[in-house]
């Protein structure tokens, strides 16, 4: 397949989880023959969704193809992507749902807990900043960055919205799975 684990240990035999021998890591896959980052959860990483090289021709994809204008940067081997930059491949595989069989809503519960987590250390980025810049009287920068953590708790409370269309019956379902896990365990809240 395009994604294949490399070094996979102890996983289900699909391909999907196990460790890296003797450290302990997720397996790494390969694609088109490079690590492109680290599979868990049931879902390798970002493959099928026609966005890598060895995927362009299947199916429908080779109807939307179409020669890159002059000036638009395609070869990576040199330059920052922005999939490296962002380190898409380990934040898209960082998803690791353990129940057993898989339940669909179990990744809703763990996307939402891992980008309150994201939204918890932006907003301690900013504070930290504002408090460094009101000790040293910088004024209007304290200020921005105040402003912008009203905006972060905004999106951290609004983004609870989406966890509200799990329903008690369906988290009971994916609790056993959580074990001793509790978000009062998070050092951030």
């Amino acid at each position: 397949g395009l994604a294949e684990p490399v070094g996979e240990k102890g996983g289900r035999g699909d391909g999907i989880g196990g460790e890296v021998a003797d450290i302990g890591e997720r397996a790494a896959y390969l694609i088109d023959g490079r690590e492109a980052g680290r599979g868990g959860g049931g879902h390798p990483p970002i493959v099928g969704h026609g966005i890598l090289p060895s995927e362009r021709g299947r199916g429908d994809m080779n109807d939307n193809i179409r020669e890159l204008e002059a000036g638009i940067e395609s070869d990576f081997t040199e330059q920052l992507s922005y999939g490296a930059y962002l380190d898409l491949p380990r934040l898209l595989s960082a998803q690791h749902p353990r129940s057993v069989p898989l339940l669909h809503d179990e990744m809703l519960f763990i996307i939402q807990h891992q980008v309150a987590e994201l939204w918890l250390k932006l907003l301690l980025h900013e504070l930290h900043s504002a408090r460094d810049l009101l000790a040293t009287d910088d004024l209007s920068p304290a200020l921005k960055r105040l402003a912008r953590v009203k905006h972060v708790l905004k999106q951290l409370v609004e983004q609870w919205d989406v966890l509200a269309t799990l329903t008690p019956s369906e988290y009971a379902e994916i609790r056993p799975f959580l074990a001793t896990s509790s978000g009062f365990q998070s050092w951030q809240y």
